[in-house]
């Protein structure tokens, strides 16, 4: 009898064991994430990642890049890249244009360069966007005004050029857009006056001029602007 007992355990013990297993196993690639492992990883290579200050299981599993340091991965796709201040190098990859359900993209304080990618237009869910304090160059591109679900947009202390896109206009959604310490030139667009969500705008420390629109009275929801250290003249709007 008690070899009966004694197998019977075995054999729910080795049962028990094949199930905890086979569980990891689906709960890893249930994720859905694992056709993004060749394009991440293109990611990976291109900015250095063998010298991230932080690199944790990046290339350890192809079922499911949930547990690489800095990726969230959630309803069978990438939904956040978050890798501020990690040590990244290279041109900004035009790669993230592929991931159609990224909504956070988070490069902040690394030695990123190269100029914002016009393909990155095509991530329409991406709602928060932080490349402030890298090398970046070039100008705001107008094609961006498909980036519908855009709240907030940090890109300050970088090397942007040419004008403020007067298109973004259309870009209703926009919560907060931090443009300091650039080199961004031109006059400040009245369309943007339309951006009836804007509730902060950082634009101090570049090198704009003209007057401020009369225009920009109207927005209601505007709680900060800073416009200091540029070249902007005339006088208050009396409206």
């Amino acid at each position: 009898m008690k070899q009966v007992t004694d197998k019977c355990v075995s054999t729910m013990a080795v049962f028990l064991i094949i199930f905890a297993l086979t569980e990891t196993v689906v709960k890893s690639a249930s994720c859905g994430c694992a056709f993004r492992y060749d394009a991440l990883m293109t990611f990976y290579n291109q900015t250095g990642g063998n010298k991230w200050t932080t690199n944790t299981n990046w290339g350890s599993t192809i079922e499911c890049p949930s547990n690489w340091f800095g990726i969230t991965c959630k309803s069978g796709d990438v939904t956040k890249v978050a890798l501020s201040s990690n040590k990244l190098k290279g041109t900004l990859w035009e790669g993230f244009s592929l991931f159609g359900n990224l909504t956070t993209l988070s490069l902040a304080s690394n030695k990123l360069t190269g100029s914002l990618p016009f393909s990155w237009s095509a991530m329409t869910a991406l709602q928060t966007l932080d490349l402030s304090g890298n090398s970046i160059d070039g100008s705001l591109p107008d094609d961006w005004i498909a980036l519908e679900s855009l709240t907030d947009v940090m890109l300050s202390r970088n090397a942007l050029s040419g004008n403020l896109p007067a298109q973004w206009a259309s870009m209703t959604n926009l919560y907060s857009i931090d443009l300091s310490d650039n080199s961004i030139n031109g006059s400040l667009p009245p369309e943007w006056s339309n951006m009836v969500n804007l509730n902060k705008l950082y634009l101090s420390d570049n090198s704009i001029g003209g007057s401020l629109p009369p225009e920009w009275w109207s927005m209601t929801s505007l709680s900060t602007l800073y416009l200091s250290d540029n070249s902007i003249d005339g006088s208050l709007p009396d409206d």
